[in-house]
């Protein structure tokens, strides 16, 4: 929310674009599956080659506008909000200049500091996008279940009912993937501290003669190599449980997937469902 009243003041383009990607997302897949379930049909009634060039030439033509359209959108507010990244940074920077001193140099300022610029500081990967590609995926995604869901209820109510069960857990594990990750946003937003203090003393022009001086090049090192460890234990602990709740997750899809084609494929084997109906079903 807080991000769609912030676009909404500083870049309403961006939510209207994003708005017309979700639709055009929704609408794709199903009319790609759609489109094989016509031309299976029309072969099976032997249709004229004028009305299957026709009917081909139709559906070709709004795949490629729909495609055009979504990659227009996604294209085109890419920079936009990419653009207002630069001006969270800017605005981070200043709303701590304001903050009284006291406050800025406390350990735990400091820490809620690192942790928003973190946040920010990502490119592709920081909050500021991920909060839109994100969210315009899992809406899509949420649309495009629901045509999918209707069009499976025609058949049976029960399996649809097992099949959204599995969905719901592949939800439910995302979820909790989710949480995993929060837990080390406190422990990530410190080692991004430690690694750019370092960066910026080892950078340091003006200290070079004293740390030749005292020799302090052995404890520098040190020093540059625990910070990097630290965010490398770190990067290594979140992408192993990653790989763990993907494993998890790929089992489900594979058994919701399995599970909806051995049903369909009985009921075309016996007759029940016509080629393009078994195309579409299976494609949903």
């Amino acid at each position: 929310l807080y991000f769609v009243h912030y676009y909404r003041k500083e870049d309403p383009i961006v939510l209207w674009f994003s708005l017309g990607e979700i639709l055009a997302g929704a609408i794709l897949p199903f009319a790609v599956i759609y489109y094989a379930k016509e031309v299976l049909d029309l072969l099976q009634q032997g249709a004229g080659i004028i009305r299957v060039l026709t009917v081909l030439g139709s559906f070709t033509l709004l795949l490629m506008i729909l495609y055009g359209v979504k990659g227009a959108l996604e294209g085109g507010k890419y920079f936009i909000y990419n653009a207002q990244r630069f001006n969270m940074m800017g605005k981070l920077f200043l709303k701590s200049l304001r903050l009284p001193y006291h406050q800025v140099e406390s350990g735990e300022a400091q820490k809620a500091y690192w942790k928003a610029f973190e946040a920010i500081d990502g490119g592709d990967h920081s909050a500021s996008s991920l909060m839109i590609t994100a969210v315009i995926s899992l809406v899509t995604n949420l649309l495009c279940f629901a045509l999918y869901v209707a069009t499976l209820g025609i058949l049976s109510h029960w399996i649809t009912l097992l099949l959204l069960a599995l969905s719901l857990a592949d939800y439910a594990l995302s979820m909790r993937q989710i949480r995993y990750q929060e837990t080390l946003r406190e422990a990530r937003a410190t080692a991004y501290k430690h690694f750019e203090c370092v960066r910026s003393l080892l950078g340091d022009e003006t200290a070079a003669k004293d740390i030749r001086m005292y020799n302090m090049a052995p404890w520098l090192r040190d020093l540059k190599n625990a910070a990097i460890e630290e965010r490398r234990s770190l990067s290594q602990k979140e992408l192993s449980k990653q790989s763990l709740y993907e494993k998890f997750s790929l089992t489900l899809s594979l058994l919701r997937d399995v599970l909806a084609y051995a049903y369909l494929l009985d009921l075309a084997s016996q007759g029940q469902i016509s080629p393009g109906d078994f195309v579409l079903y299976i494609g949903a």
